[in-house]
């Protein structure tokens, strides 16, 4: 049977998406519950499908997709009953995965060039509006983001809805380059004097001034930790981490239900073999399921949705052969984040070989949790469990329990291990499982025979 449609695998943009008829599971039906918070900031490990619907809010609330609401969302949840914000902000979408790390004056640089960049963008994407100011004056990102809000606030315009991207990407190099000092001023203090905000805090701050005054409707951050929202401090005290929440615990990533019936519209839509349906929802249950963020979340635990794709694009684009690579190398935490967590816990590389070797878990009290925390707690030798829960290494089996999700974290603790002790050193069960997988990323043998799926 043919068919047109295709897995959304790498898709970023909702429009595409839409426009060209990829498979797509709706969680519109968040938007309500998203739309209580003011300022959500929504946290996940990397690849999990968070810049997917950041997209997605830029065209549900944007002034400038009001006449194409019916084509965007006609066929989805929040489409057939919007919500009241629908389409009523001037959306800035900002993305500061590409701010490049070099001195902090460099960093400043970046980040400033970046800014202007987007915001030259939103000018050009709202230019009916008004005459939008030259930022090419503007010497520092508070400064641009002031301009924009003097427009608004002088021509009556819709208020701002500010979204970013990967707003701790580059804060986070910063930290697993070993680079505290560097990090400290650009979250804190310039100069270290007390005399002026470094130009980082600076521009949240002018984001807050802008909730207080209207010109600043809303704020949407996404990230992978909450240290560099709370090393801001009154930079930018007013965001609201929401990931924990119940309400939101499924806005991105898959569950069970979502999962079964993706697959069997995508088996009905081509035709493939059905008697291979369970081969495929074995693997994807096996290799991207065990997500669980909070203890007996109310969804049940998540699949990594960017996986999930990836390991299905595979199987469309092979005609609907069983892939033979079930793990997607671009998942890998940065070992540095290791390195890190390493030097403040002399036990890291034994509970490594625990997790791997014996499926051990750790016991952990929720009550620690917090939704802030800054760089010091972090690296803190007891917050150890939860650092792994945050990189999206470890996650909660029951109540008290935290434990590898699923055998693609199982692999990338093995590869942790590879790059952080001798191969002499390895145990006898190591010894096994790093030349293995070594050879499996060649395309030497199978995943599901080493990992006894």
């Amino acid at each position: 049977m043919s068919c047109e449609r295709q897995v959304p695998y790498a898709v970023m943009n909702y429009r595409t998406l839409v426009k060209e008829d990829f498979f797509f599971v709706d969680h519109t039906r968040y938007l309500r519950e998203l739309e209580k918070y003011q300022t959500p900031v929504f946290l996940r490990p990397k690849r999990f499908g968070k810049s997917l619907w950041v997209s997605m809010l830029e065209h549900y609330y944007d002034v400038r997709f009001r006449g194409d609401f019916a084509k965007l969302f006609g066929k989805t949840d929040v489409g057939r009953n919007p919500t009241r914000l629908a389409n009523s902000f001037l959306v800035l979408s900002l993305d500061f995965s590409t701010i490049t790390l070099g001195t902090v004056a460099e960093i400043e640089r970046s980040f400033t060039t970046k800014l202007r960049g987007d915001a030259s963008s939103f000018c050009i994407d709202h230019k009916e509006l008004c005459d939008w100011p030259d930022l090419t004056e503007a010497l520092r990102a508070a400064d641009i983001v002031n301009a924009l809000r003097k427009a608004v606030h002088d021509n009556s315009l819709p208020p701002l809805y500010v979204i970013i991207d990967e707003y701790d990407n580059f804060t986070n190099g910063l930290i697993t380059e070993g680079r505290d000092a560097d990090y400290d001023a650009i979250c804190g203090r310039a100069d270290g004097t007390g005399v002026s905000d470094s130009f980082f805090k600076a521009f949240f701050k002018s984001l807050k001034e802008g909730l207080k005054d209207g010109t600043v409707g809303r704020t949407y951050f996404t990230g992978v930790l909450p240290i560099t929202l709370d090393d801001l401090s009154s930079g930018y005290n007013v965001g609201t981490v929401v990931n924990l929440r119940p309400n939101l615990l499924g806005m991105v990533g898959f569950s069970q239900a979502e999962v079964e019936r993706y697959v069997g519209e995508m088996f009905d839509a081509y035709g493939f073999d059905k008697s291979k349906m369970p081969t495929v929802l074995a693997d994807l249950k096996s290799f991207y399921d065990g997500y669980s963020f909070v203890p007996a979340q109310s969804v049940g635990p998540l699949y990594n949705s960017t996986i999930c794709n990836w390991y299905l694009d595979q199987f469309v684009k092979d005609g609907g052969s069983i892939p033979v690579q079930v793990i997607d190398t671009n998942v890998r935490t940065d070992i540095k984040w290791f390195r890190r967590l390493a030097q403040t816990n002399e036990n890291a590389l034994a509970k490594i070989r625990g997790y791997v070797e014996r499926g051990e878990t750790e016991r952990v009290n929720i009550s620690d949790l917090s939704a802030k925390f800054g760089r010091a707690k972090f690296f803190s030798e007891e917050f150890f469990p939860f650092a792994l829960y945050y990189l999206g290494l470890l996650t909660f089996r029951d109540e008290e329990t935290l434990a590898i999700p699923n055998l693609t974290i199982r692999n990338m603790f093995v590869d942790y291990y590879d790059e952080l002790m001798a191969f002499d050193n390895y145990s006898e069960a190591m010894q096994h499982f790093v030349p293995a997988c070594a050879a499996l990323r060649k395309g030497q043998g199978s995943w599901r025979e080493v990992f006894a799926v």
